[in-house]
């Protein structure tokens, strides 16, 4: 059976969503359901969830409010986010429409939130950029009560008309595509944002991946491999062992989660299979380690992995806690032995252990890991792009940022690479290189 991916968004959005879909080459099936406002949204998912694999939405707000609508949440959702980089090409092209813009007179709808300030240009000053302050409107998005989402709308709107009627504003940049059509006919100027063709085909290939994790054969054994992070002090290690002993038996005992524990040689293990593990694991939010970050005082290491048989299932846990160890979160090794991760991420990466002819050409050139190349290629999949900054590789490898420099460094030198130009990064730093990678 063909599986299906839901998009929730506005009726303003929808043919920007089509559009892009036809381009996409997929085996999902796409389609589109469009809401009016928040409220709408929170009844409308509702009837969707049993009716696709996996959901995709326009913009964060909306994601937040589906998932503070339905806790139990059982299908993968992703957004699918303007990314900074879009919006100050988006500013670059209002100018050259318009050369006589007066950036201190336009308003981004969202930032209104947290912000009263309507000036764009002030945003763009290095003591206040956009970047700093989108931070912030994140942080009140991770605490906001579902009211609060379910009024943002009308408090925006209210702050605009006000901007608008003392003369403040010439024009409105809307990330809310849900307020856009009440601002039209209000007649305040405003202009829709977009997202770029290669946000939405990431967060496609993100939520394919997603579905693939919740979909895995339901009789797969599964092995959760833990270690405490070790200390200088082997008494420390010793309690740290015993408390996340008491912690997993704790879970089980008021989860009432069917799972045996294992003493390992440096750890402990938990033996399932994946029909039982949706409680325990659940790849979306993860309340396992949620609960074991809020219970202990120590960093465990976690790695999954999934067998046709507890031996196969096994092996894999234990190499995706090595992998886990070394990136600082927790990976998955299917059946396949294709390594998934860091779970718990906005952009999951899909690689495989066993390296085709041409990855292991690359990676003896290169002198690097055939994991590190393929891990490479799908970032640059995932970007729909040749090109690549060390923050790339810091942000989906989970790498130090000299860790992502060695690693371009090697690239460059064995001629697999070379500086395409150099970014600003709005900081009194550096500017930022950029790599044009020549694994073709």
């Amino acid at each position: 059976m063909t599986k299906k991916i839901i998009i929730i968004t506005t009726p303003d959005l929808h043919n920007h969503f089509a559009s892009a879909l036809e381009k996409i080459q997929s085996s999902y099936a796409f389609e589109i359901h469009e809401y009016m406002d928040f409220r709408h949204l929170a009844l409308l998912y509702a009837g969707l969830e049993d009716k696709a694999d996996g959901f995709l939405i326009s913009g964060s707000v909306a994601k937040r409010v589906v998932e503070l609508s339905y806790a139990a949440m059982k299908k993968p959702l992703v957004s699918v986010q303007i990314d900074l980089a879009n919006i100050y090409r988006m500013l670059l092209n209002l100018k050259i429409e318009n050369r006589d813009l007066d950036m201190s007179r336009i308003a981004f709808d969202y930032l209104l939130k947290i912000d009263d300030r309507s000036s764009v240009l002030e945003l763009l000053s290095e003591s206040d950029s956009i970047s700093a302050v989108s931070e912030k409107f994140e942080q009140w998005l991770s605490k906001a009560s579902l009211d609060d989402l379910l009024h943002v709308e009308d408090e925006i709107i209210t702050k605009i008309r006000k901007l608008w009627s003392e003369q403040k504003l010439d024009l409105v940049i809307n990330f809310f595509s849900s307020i856009y059509p009440r601002l039209k006919i209000q007649e305040v100027p405003c202009f829709l944002a977009y997202s770029r063709f290669e946000n939405i085909l990431n967060a496609v290939i993100s939520v394919q991946h997603r579905i693939k994790i919740n979909q895995l054969s339901a009789n797969l054994p599964l092995v959760i491999s833990m270690s405490p992070l070790k200390s200088h002090d082997p008494l420390v290690d010793e309690w740290n062992m015993i408390s996340l002993h008491k912690q997993l038996l704790d879970y089980k005992y008021n989860e009432i989660a069917d799972y045996l524990i294992q003493q390992e040689n440096d750890g402990l293990s938990i033996i399932t299979n994946i029909q039982s593990s949706n409680d325990i694991v659940d790849f979306e939010q993860q309340h396992l380690e949620q609960h074991l970050i809020k219970c202990l005082d120590f960093k465990v290491i976690i790695g999954y992995g999934v067998g046709n048989t507890v031996m196969q299932a096994k092996r894999n846990a234990m190499n995706a806690k090595q992998e886990a160890m070394n990136h600082g979160m927790s990976f998955l090794i299917d059946e396949n032995n294709n390594l998934i991760g860091p779970l718990g991420s906005s952009t999951l990466l899909t690689v495989s252990n066993e390296a085709p002819s041409d990855v292991q050409a690359l990676a003896k050139k290169a002198q690097l890991s055939t994991l590190t190349i393929q891990k490479l290629i799908s970032i640059l999949q995932l970007q729909s792009s040749n090109e690549l900054t060390s923050r790339d590789i810091t942000t989906h490898m989970g790498v130090t940022l000299r860790n992502a420099n060695r690693i371009l460094g090697n690239l460059e030198k064995s001629g697999l690479s070379v500086v395409s130009h150099e970014m600003s990064t709005r900081t009194k730093g550096r500017p930022q290189k950029v790599y044009r990678i020549l694994f073709n």
